[in-house]
């Protein structure tokens, strides 16, 4: 088992392929790239600070959210909503513009309404 530089043990690296390391790191980035990349506005940056917001919840909201929702005033935007665990169990509101090759996040908060606004449209279903 290798060590890391503070003695503790470390995970295993990348499987040793025939073809070397090299390729089974290449192999292991492309599997787990699935997701459009992510960037941050000023003012989401700010508000996740503010907020104590960590970038996994942000980006596990944009990438498995529980519902989307478009926004009422800015048909360009789509609210991706998602309980976070870590949170309380709390909802988080990620407000961004999606194109074909990016998520840019405008905005992030907690919502107080989701969880109500969400079992009312399930009830109407």
């Amino acid at each position: 088992m290798r060590r890391c530089c503070r003695g503790r043990a470390a995970g295993p690296r990348f499987p040793q392929t025939p073809q070397g390391e090299r390729l089974a790191r290449l192999d292991w980035r492309r599997k787990h790239r699935s997701m459009k990349t992510v960037t941050y506005s000023q003012h989401a940056v700010d508000q996740m600070k503010e907020r104590m917001l960590r970038k996994s919840w942000v980006e596990r909201a944009i990438g498995k959210p529980e519902w989307i929702e478009a926004d009422p005033n800015d048909p360009t935007l789509g609210w991706r909503l998602a309980a976070v665990p870590e949170f309380g169990g709390r909802y988080l509101r990620v407000v961004v513009r999606e194109t074909e090759d990016h998520f840019h996040v405008i905005t992030v908060c907690p919502d107080r309404r989701a969880a109500k606004r969400h079992a009312r449209q399930h009830v109407r279903s």
